[in-house]
């Protein structure tokens, strides 16, 4: 869960900050904005497959057993790495017209991760007494760590996590066409 998390959190950062980064090649040379995002978006992605042969060594080591839900896991990047598009997107260009946003994204990001179960179980949230699963199974962040995390753990994979990132990938790709198609003539103006 780690591993995934740090592939999220690193596209969220940098999603601040993508254009500003890239001002110099906006401003020179007419590209989309989507290339820049993308850029970044493959970067972490590379990032992220170099950590994740630390993945496949302890799947090998703790001789977790080859399930059918595996062959969802590159279904399950692809989703992701989706989503740090939209993300990018819509990040990219509201953080370069307001720049304040930045610092705000980097804390929010923080805060998520104390609330998404990553180092530890959504079980320890239900006891007798308080079912506080909800925390849970109300955070996005968690079921994206979970299409990946689950197959590798030899669990089969919920549908609710399923809908609940199909849904969010709807619903951020909307918003990032949308404020791409109003703002996209705008963000080198804005640098």
């Amino acid at each position: 869960g780690l591993i995934v998390w740090g592939f999220i959190s690193a596209v969220f950062n940098e999603a601040s900050t993508v254009f500003v980064s890239s001002e110099g090649m906006l401003k020179q040379i007419r590209l989309p904005l989507t290339v820049h995002v993308c850029r970044m978006v493959w970067r972490n992605f590379i990032i992220f497959a170099h950590n994740a042969v630390i993945i496949v060594a302890v799947m090998i080591w703790a001789q977790t057993p080859m399930t059918w839900e595996l062959i969802f896991i590159p279904a399950a990047l692809f989703i992701i790495c989706f989503n740090g598009l939209n993300i990018g997107l819509l990040l990219g260009i509201f953080c370069t017209r307001f720049r304040d946003i930045v610092q705000l994204v980097a804390n929010l990001i923080q805060l998520l991760f104390f609330v998404t179960p990553i180092m530890w179980s959504p079980a320890i949230l239900s006891s007798r007494d308080v079912d506080r699963a909800w925390v849970a199974e109300y955070n996005p962040a968690y079921h994206f760590i979970e299409i990946i995390r689950a197959p590798v753990l030899g669990e089969p994979i919920r549908m609710s996590s399923w809908t609940v990132v199909l849904a969010v990938s709807l619903a951020t790709w909307l918003l990032a066409m949308w404020a791409l198609t109003k703002f996209r003539h705008r963000v080198a103006y804005w640098l």
